[in-house]
């Protein structure tokens, strides 16, 4: 927690709904594609 709260403008989070929790390469995938997709979105 203290990680979290020395770096809070680096965290982010994954709305969840109705989900405990996701596993590590489930969630490093959601970031790695929303990443990808706002930077190539509108270059079609």
């Amino acid at each position: 927690e203290s990680l979290l709260a020395a770096h809070p403008e680096q965290c982010l989070t994954i709305p969840q709904k109705n989900v405990r929790s996701l596993n590590l390469a489930t969630a490093a995938g959601i970031v790695l594609f929303e990443a990808v997709r706002q930077q190539y979105c509108g270059e079609r």
